[in-house]
């Protein structure tokens, strides 16, 4: 059975609602999950967590991030590509979901994936946004296709319709958050095997 294993930044309302959907998802699609606060962030307790059940597993990172990784609120590293620790090859034969700034980022994702990460999800640039309502459930529509039984291609083409949507519908009445959220979907980066499932 697979499992979500939830870490986000509590200081970070958009994070709260991005972690509170997904443990909803999670509770709703009968999958274990296992919330992670800004103490419990570090990359020896995030991996033992997300290895705690069969592989694929999913690691969502709600949270601060940079090009080397996510960090907590403490900017303290939980994921760190340039750890020499050799944790980071605990995300082997799972899936990885990031909304944080430059999760995206090229030599991040090509690390993940080196380490054995079978899908990621992340974002090339800044993570942006102005119009906080609503915006939890836009950026985890992927993840929560992927955990109600849908493709990873099925589950990239809803988020990407889903960041589209949240675009049009500010696009009257605040059109800087529209093309914020436009700016996230150019940046938007999904790695991984189209046909792979949960």
């Amino acid at each position: 059975m697979s499992r979500v294993v939830i870490a986000y930044d509590e200081t970070v309302s958009l994070c709260v609602d991005c972690a509170d959907v997904t443990r909803e998802t999670s509770v709703d699609a009968k999958i274990d999950y296992k919330m992670m606060y800004a103490d419990q962030l570090t990359m020896s307790n995030v991996m033992d967590e997300l290895n705690k059940s069969e592989a694929p597993n999913v690691l969502t990172a709600f949270s601060h991030g940079s090009t080397k990784g996510y960090c907590n609120s403490s900017h303290e590293y939980y994921i760190d590509k340039d750890e020499a620790t050799g944790l980071l090859y605990g995300v082997a034969g799972h899936i990885v979901y990031a909304t944080a700034c430059y999760s995206g980022d090229d030599e991040l994702v090509g690390e993940m994936l080196r380490k054995g990460a079978v899908a990621y999800w992340g974002y090339k640039e800044k993570f942006f946004w102005r119009k906080e309502e609503g915006l939890g459930e836009c950026v985890t529509a992927g993840l929560r296709s992927m955990l109600q039984g849908k493709t990873l291609g099925e589950a990239r083409q809803d988020l990407l319709n889903s960041l589209q949507k949240f675009s049009d519908e500010c696009a009257a009445d605040d059109p800087v958050s529209s093309g914020l959220i436009l700016l996230d979907k150019k940046n938007l980066v999904v790695e991984g095997d189209d046909k792979l499932v949960l």
